[in-house]
């Protein structure tokens, strides 16, 4: 099955709520002040060098660090998605995006949030990939991703909606590989608000 526009943009609302707060939490970072303002440019390179550059700064501050390889994440899943009718493009800032989010996961396993960055980045690539095979192995991969963020969630860093929304991911890679009886499950959970059609 193949997630229609409207999925893949619901979907793509949810990873960057967390975004912003994770952004929120820098306010007083100057260097990450203007890679929040050149994000919201759509200005990627010199965001990610503002990045890079609050990265080396912050070299003994792990949660810190953490938190912005989280950021940078977002950054190339963001450029995924803008380049998403470019295969060769999409596939290469979405697996970009899922180094990013490994880094944010081996410093802090307990991090949720890229837990569900990289489940989302691994869904976008099963859509990219022209074969079923790959395809099937993203979305596993995803799976495995989604359900690690849920089970890291009671000792995770407190979001809005954080629990409902993998939930809702999960569901949505379950429909992914017709797995609707599970997809199913994973929506009737409590406050999830992704809902996504049968239907390609």
């Amino acid at each position: 099955m193949v997630l229609g526009v409207s999925d893949v943009i619901k979907l793509y609302e949810v990873v960057t709520t967390f975004t912003k707060q994770v952004f929120d939490k820098f306010e007083a970072d100057d260097w990450v002040k203007r890679a929040n303002r050149y994000y919201r440019e759509g200005i990627d390179d010199l965001a990610l060098i503002c990045l890079d550059k609050t990265i080396e700064m912050n070299n003994s501050d792990n949660e810190k660090r953490s938190q912005l390889y989280l950021l940078k994440g977002d950054l190339f899943t963001s450029r995924g998605m803008y380049l998403f009718k470019n295969d060769v493009e999409c596939k290469v800032s979405f697996e970009a995006s899922i180094i990013e989010f490994e880094k944010s996961i081996k410093i802090d396993p307990f991090n949720s949030v890229a837990w569900m960055g990289k489940g989302f980045s691994q869904l976008m690539l099963a859509l990219q990939a022209n074969e079923d095979a790959k395809s099937d192995y993203y979305t596993y991969e995803a799976i495995f991703s989604i359900e690690a963020g849920l089970g890291v969630l009671q000792d995770s860093v407190p979001y809005m909606d954080l629990e409902s929304n993998l939930w809702g991911l999960k569901g949505a890679a379950y429909y992914m590989i017709g797995k609707f009886d599970e997809g199913d499950k994973c929506f009737k959970k409590e406050n999830v608000d992704i809902q996504i059609s049968k239907s390609p």
